[in-house]
């Protein structure tokens, strides 16, 4: 557990107080107890969940990451407060305790050591995505969450790349699809990795079923790439793209 700094006190007072006041400005949906149970989502859970166990005068490094991540955190949950405050007035109170305890906590156990902190904001957008769905699975959530974690931003970069059909080339292929393999090929040819770490990237979103490799087609050698008419986005990937609403939200040139 990690001291709260004044710095980042004030921002969580600032959070709870724009939560609050976009609370209010629909308490006409809230069913009774609802705004209640809101507030207590945004700044008693959080609160439960990064009060420090004891008293540190010299935060490491580890801990000024913590402030670091937590603070970027807060401030992606600012930019859609709204939003999450609109998908807390369709739940039942069930369903809001429930995410509220369970699924909120994990969006920042999740952010405090990441090294990566253009990550949050997929993170954030992934705690979105439960809320507009009213998941309360928490075993899919963290299955997600997990995967998130385990890959690096230049491989969701790449991921964001690959192509949902095969794009395969054939005689007669129409002008316009034709010019679309070759977008697709220069991106692939351009990506600024070397052939083996590309081949190496492929393999672990194949590993992690977010992209589909023909298996007839095995590079001959680690320094040689797969090609792309060997490589789809798999339904998992679109899947796990879509909850983490990763296209548009992260800068892939």
């Amino acid at each position: 557990m990690y001291p709260v700094t004044p710095v980042l006190q004030k921002q969580i007072d600032e959070l709870d107080k724009m939560a609050r006041q976009s609370i209010h400005e629909t308490v006409d949906v809230f069913a009774e107890g609802g705004i209640t149970i809101a507030c207590e989502f945004i700044k008693d859970t959080f609160l439960g969940q990064i009060a420090p166990g004891v008293a540190s005068t010299v935060m490491n490094y580890r801990q000024k990451r913590f402030e670091k991540n937590t603070l970027a955190t807060i401030e992606e949950l600012k930019l859609q407060v709204q939003p999450i405050i609109h998908c807390f007035s369709k739940m039942d109170a069930e369903q809001r305790t429930k995410i509220g305890d369970e699924v909120f906590p994990l969006l920042f156990d999740y952010t405090a050591d990441e090294p990566e902190q253009e990550k949050i904001k997929l993170f954030v957008n992934g705690f979105c995505s439960a809320a507009e769905q009213q998941l309360t699975e928490e075993s899919k959530i963290l299955f997600l969450y997990d995967i998130l974690k385990s890959l690096r931003m230049i491989e969701i970069k790449f991921l964001l790349g690959v192509p949902e059909k095969l794009m395969k080339l054939y005689k007669g292929i129409p002008s316009e699809r034709m010019q679309e393999y070759n977008r697709y090929q220069k991106w692939l040819e351009q990506f600024p990795v070397s052939p083996s770490h590309k081949r190496c990237i492929i393999q672990k979103l194949n590993r992690f079923d977010l992209v589909s490799v023909l298996d007839a087609y095995i590079p001959p050698r680690i320094d040689v790439a797969y090609r792309l008419d060997q490589l789809q986005l798999s339904p998992f990937g679109k899947e796990f793209i879509d909850f983490f609403k990763a296209q548009g939200s992260i800068v892939t040139e």
